[in-house]
């Protein structure tokens, strides 16, 4: 779950942009973006493939 949480905050909000400057606003956190990109992909789909990895315990995930 950390690594879901570093990947949550690997882009600030703040940081979107919706003009040409959004290059370099987002460029500047390129590297932790590269760092997290398989998990900010698990972010950005749907919650129970998060969960599928995370709870193994089949009573609990029923």
């Amino acid at each position: 779950m950390v690594s879901l949480g570093k990947a949550a905050i690997a882009l600030p909000p703040a940081a979107l942009r919706y003009d040409l400057g959004a290059v370099l606003t987002v460029g500047k956190f390129a590297p932790s973006l590269l760092q997290n990109a398989a998990n900010v992909i698990k972010l950005t789909g749907p919650f129970s493939r998060i969960i599928d990895d995370v709870i193994t315990d089949s009573f609990i995930h029923g």
